[in-house]
C-alpha cells in the first residue's frame, strides 16, 4: 500500500468545522492523520465531527488516487531507464544486435560532429518530453461549492444586488454544473449575474426567474 508522507488541507475546509467545539476538532484532526496513513476511517467523532469528515473524504480520495497514479508511473519510468542503461551496457561490452557499438567506434574515430548533433538532439526531444508531462500532470485544486453565507458575503461585498440564495438554489439544483462541464470558480458566475442584472431593462429586473428560464 502506497503511503502519502503529507497531504493537504484547504481552507474552505474551516467553513465546516469554524461550528465544532475543539474537543471534537481535535478528533476529527487526528482522525484525518489515521485516514491517511492507515486508510483508516476515524472513530469516536461527535455527529458534528463526523459530517466533517465525509464532506472532506471525497477530496482526500482524490488526492489519494493522484498520488498514486503518479507513483506508479515514476515507477515505470525509473523501470525504463534501467532497462536502457543495461542494454547499452551489453552493446558496449561486445553483445551488439543493433549495430550501436558501429556507431559508437565512428566516435572514437573522429565523427565528433554528427555524434554531437545527435546528442543535443535526444536532449531537446528529452527536454520536449519532460515539459509535456508536466502539462499533463498539472492538478487542478478540486472545486468546493461554497455556502449560501460565502455568497451572500461576496455579493454584498461587490454590492451587485445578485440574490445570494436565489444563486445558491440555482446552481445547487444544477450539481453546480455549467451545461456538461463541472463549475471551477464560482465567482466568476456571480460576475456573469451581474452582467445578466445590468442588461435586464428595469422593468424586468425583478423577474430575475423568467428572465433566466428565457436563456
Amino acid at each position: 500500500m502506497i503511503v502519502k508522507m503529507s497531504f493537504l488541507l484547504y481552507t474552505s475546509f474551516y467553513n465546516a468545522i469554524k461550528n465544532l467545539d475543539d474537543i471534537s476538532a481535535g478528533r476529527l484532526f487526528k482522525g484525518i492523520f489515521e485516514y491517511h496513513m492507515f486508510k483508516k476511517l476515524p472513530v469516536g467523532l461527535s455527529e458534528r465531527g463526523l459530517g466533517c469528515f465525509e464532506i472532506m473524504q471525497p477530496i482526500f480520495d482524490q488526492n489519494i488516487d493522484e498520488y498514486r497514479k503518479r507513483s506508479e508511473r515514476n515507477k515505470k519510468n525509473i523501470q525504463k531507464r534501467w532497462k536502457k542503461q543495461a542494454d547499452f551496457t551489453d552493446v558496449i561490452g561486445g553483445n551488439d544486435t543493433t549495430g550501436i557499438s558501429g556507431m559508437y567506434n565512428d566516435n572514437v574515430n573522429g565523427n565528433d560532429n554528427g555524434n554531437e548533433n545527435v546528442n543535443v538532439n535526444d536532449n531537446k526531444k528529452v527536454k520536449k518530453k519532460k515539459n509535456e508531462k508536466k502539462k499533463k500532470e498539472k492538478k487542478e485544486i478540486p472545486f468546493i461549492k461554497p455556502t449560501i453565507e460565502e455568497v451572500r458575503a461576496y455579493c454584498e461585498a461587490r454590492q451587485n444586488g445578485v440574490d445570494a440564495e436565489h444563486f445558491y438554489n440555482f446552481y445547487e439544483a444544477k450539481d453546480w454544473m455549467l451545461g456538461k462541464n463541472k463549475i471551477k470558480n464560482w465567482k466568476c458566475c456571480v460576475h456573469t449575474w451581474e452582467r445578466r442584472n445590468k442588461d435586464v431593462p428595469p422593468k424586468q429586473a425583478t423577474d430575475i426567474d423568467a428572465w433566466l428560464e428565457a436563456l
